[in-house]
């Protein structure tokens, strides 16, 4: 059995390396279309395409605000949900009654602005120097997302057919927390055994996460003329001591030093 499982891994492997020219290529086509929060709309149309030519069943959900509100998870962004924003989910089911996966991957990307830094001026260039591919979401996570597809586009081509029910998952608005992307998949039943999602991320397997809470703090102040800057308020120096106090709560503490530099 062990020898039986080294040899499926060594031509599974193989087939990928076999399919560099595929996975590049797709990726720079992926690259090239801008996804950023809020306008997912065109790399959804291409991750439909990708997931049919696999033969797998494809199903898009819009989510709903009114399903995640409520949800302690749920963070609001300020983007209205509409058909233009789907999340799209390929469904392999499987041959038997094998555990089910989740590949799970984000094809939002963040704001690449200011785009003059960008070598010609152009974010979503894909060009390939080397052996590295340059573009907004390149790593943050169109090559992820890709991988998730190429992984099972792989076993299917060689004849192996996981017994077990594989989703692909291809979800919006990740970079703005997450909640009409990954959460309404899972309220929406979206569920499995186990879950992959293949992050940038330079460190090996992570079986937790942190999580995020996002707020916003306001600070008021009071102005005075400088000759009499004891009668105002520094909200400034209110704002100082907020974050002195949220560095204290989160057990950080600052490493960066002042440079030496004139």
């Amino acid at each position: 059995m062990e020898n039986m499982r080294e040899g499926l891994k060594t031509q599974t492997i193989r087939k990928i390396d076999q399919m560099t020219d595929e996975i590049f290529q797709t990726i720079q086509e992926l690259v090239r279309i801008p996804s950023v929060v809020g306008h997912e709309r065109e790399a959804q149309e291409s991750m439909v395409k990708l997931y049919q030519s696999l033969g797998l069943r494809v199903e898009k959900v819009v989510p709903k605000k009114e399903d995640l509100m409520n949800h302690p998870a749920y963070i609001e962004v300020g983007i209205p949900y509409t058909e233009s924003r789907p999340n799209i989910v390929g469904i392999y089911p499987g041959t038997g009654t094998g555990k089910s996966l989740i590949l799970n991957g984000h094809i939002d990307v963040v704001s690449p602005e200011p785009v003059e830094t960008w070598d010609g001026g152009n974010p979503w260039s894909g060009r390939i120097e080397g052996n590295r591919l340059y573009g907004r979401g390149a790593a943050d996570m169109k090559g992820g997302l890709l991988s998730n597809f190429f992984a099972l586009k792989a076993l299917l081509d060689l004849g192996l057919k996981p017994k077990g029910k594989i989703i692909l998952e291809s979800v919006i608005e990740e970079e703005a927390g997450g909640s009409g992307g990954t959460l309404a998949l899972f309220l929406a039943g979206y569920k499995a055994d186990a879950m992959i999602i293949p992050e940038p991320l330079d460190l090996k397997i992570i079986t937790a996460h942190p999580g995020v809470n996002y707020f916003r703090v306001k600070v008021y102040g009071k102005t005075a003329h400088a000759g009499q800057s004891h009668m105002g308020i520094n909200a400034i120096g209110k704002l100082a001591r907020t974050y002195d106090r949220l560095m204290d709560l989160s057990g950080l503490k600052e490493t960066a030093t002042p440079s030496s530099k004139n």
